[in-house]
């Protein structure tokens, strides 16, 4: 492809090339078609813009819709009226792409020939319509604008609400997109929790708001363990970061935040990258270490209790809750601030390595922690490291017994950690298990 872009490859070769390529349009499964179209549109030549205007006609809708996307950032006055042509394609996904790829032209004569699609049958189509319009709308279309975005936002359809979602964020101003949030998340909160679509767009446009507001609603979730939607979460930090919530915001947050936010604030800045942590916030960061620290010890002592007990099965579910979603997450915060306060980027390098069950491994990664970074936070981090990976106390092994009245303490700690899992199992614990069972002295 790169021999293609730049004209060094020999007429002969370049005209198997597209020969062999034409071929593959027409006869290979739908992953080629995929990878053919991506590379085709990278090289960018006249050769190659040509091969997908002709596979226009060709290819099944997804394919072709695929073509039109991946043609839209290449504009060009030739393009434009193929984009145009495509308006009137029988397939909804072509046109939602046509759309598209006109509103990169931000042509006014093009923004009105476009008004009409805002009534279009098919959610995308419109939804792309009200973006392309909202530029060059005039005062009296904008109420009109409005309400059809508020038709799909309360229509029910998760996939008409998506299109809502994505369409709201890159309209309306950031004080009435908070408004309409907001009454968004308190009328349709069931369907915000059920599909993960609508979720995800709900979080990327709360995270194109600023103020406190916004770190509010994206941190209201921030005990569900589950990966995905924390992996949402870290997605939408990342976004407020570029859309203009500041570090210092998210930091400061860190003070009062239990570990499951830190976790979601503190990988988000890390996913961010470049931040400049400043003299006031490093203090602060060190501070929120320490804390995390002796968690880490205070964890893993609750752990030994548990873990030594005489219960059953749901004393060990709850050992290894504590160990996975106590230990190891604060553990993980504690990598995080050592990644944020290093500046040569060494140490996010080797952070999957202090995680590593063998002590060597580990011990590699240190060296790397004794040169660069916050020394305060490095030592607090490689101080835990033989506490956390400690060999000779496991789930199932026991290295004496632990009383039932503190493991009632443990229990009873736990059903209020800010873990939802933990939570649950130590309630689990407590119905089921008799050592777990307060007495009546108690």
């Amino acid at each position: 492809a790169q021999a293609l872009h730049n004209g060094t490859m020999r007429p002969t070769d370049r005209r198997r090339f597209f020969a062999q390529t034409r071929r593959y349009l027409e006869n290979e499964n739908e992953e080629v078609k995929d990878y053919l179209v991506e590379v085709l549109a990278d090289i960018n030549t006249h050769e190659s813009i040509a091969l997908l205007k002709e596979h226009l006609g060709r290819g099944n809708e997804r394919i072709r819709a695929m073509i039109v996307s991946a043609l839209s950032p290449r504009g060009g006055e030739d393009l434009r009226a193929t984009f145009l042509e495509l308006l009137g394609d029988p397939d909804c996904r072509v046109v939602a792409n046509a759309v598209e790829a006109l509103a990169a032209y931000r042509d006014p004569d093009i923004a009105d020939t476009l008004l009409a699609y805002t009534s279009h049958k098919h959610h995308q189509v419109r939804a792309n319509a009200i973006m392309a319009v909202w530029r060059y709308r005039e005062p009296k279309q904008s109420g009109a604008l409005k309400g059809k975005l508020r038709e799909m936002l309360y229509s029910g359809d998760p996939a008409i609400v998506e299109s809502a979602l994505y369409a709201l964020g890159e309209t309306v101003g950031e004080n009435e997109m908070r408004r309409e949030l907001k009454t968004f998340s308190d009328t349709c909160s069931e369907l915000i929790d059920n599909d993960g679509a609508v979720r995800r767009r709900y979080l990327y446009a709360v995270a194109k708001c600023s103020g406190e507001w916004a770190l509010d609603r994206l941190l209201a979730s921030a005990s569900v363990p589950d990966t995905h939607r924390r992996a949402e979460l870290v997605e939408a930090i990342r976004r407020a970061l570029v859309c203009g919530i500041s570090a210092t915001q998210l930091i400061g947050r860190l003070v009062r935040a239990d570990f499951m936010s830190r976790e979601v604030i503190l990988r988000g800045c890390v996913t961010a990258g470049g931040i400049k942590v400043g003299a006031a916030n490093e203090e602060l960061l060190v501070s929120v270490a320490e804390e995390e620290a002796a968690a880490v010890r205070d964890a893993r002592h609750k752990y030994n209790v548990v873990v030594r007990s005489r219960g059953g099965g749901a004393v060990k579910l709850l050992a290894f809750a504590i160990a996975e979603e106590c230990i190891e997450r604060r553990m993980n915060n504690l990598i995080y601030i050592s990644t944020l306060l290093d500046c040569t980027g060494r140490i996010g390098r080797i952070t999957r390595r202090l995680h590593h069950k063998r002590r060597h491994v580990r011990a590699c990664a240190v060296e790397v922690l004794d040169n660069v970074g916050n020394a305060r936070v490095n030592r607090l981090l490689v101080s835990l490291l033989d506490v956390v990976f400690d060999e000779d106390v496991g789930v199932g092994r026991s290295a004496g017994t632990a009383d039932g009245g503190r493991l009632r303490g443990v229990v009873a700690e736990m059903e209020n950690c800010a873990n939802e899992w933990v939570r649950t199992c130590a309630y689990y614990c407590r119905v089921t298990e008799p050592d777990c069972t307060p007495t009546a002295s108690q």
